[in-house]
């Protein structure tokens, strides 16, 4: 996941991308106890260990983080 003024399609766009925001965005969602990847580089996978009702959880906890960066 990378968060820059343009898409990513390469790697040089990703080096330019600003990681920093994402650590921000990685940390706030750890403080709510959503493991993100430590990195927008990786990827995430989830599982059929992860229920409906998880994912519903974990794309509201996502947005209340993303808002508290702003």
């Amino acid at each position: 996941m990378f968060f820059s003024d343009s898409s990513v399609n390469n790697y040089a766009e990703a080096q330019s991308a600003d990681h920093e925001i994402y650590a921000r965005l990685f940390h706030a969602l750890l403080d709510r106890g959503v493991w993100f990847a430590p990195s927008g580089y990786e990827t995430l996978f989830p599982s059929l260990a992860h229920s409906a009702t998880d994912l519903v959880k974990t794309d509201e906890i996502a947005i209340e983080a993303a808002l508290s960066l702003v």
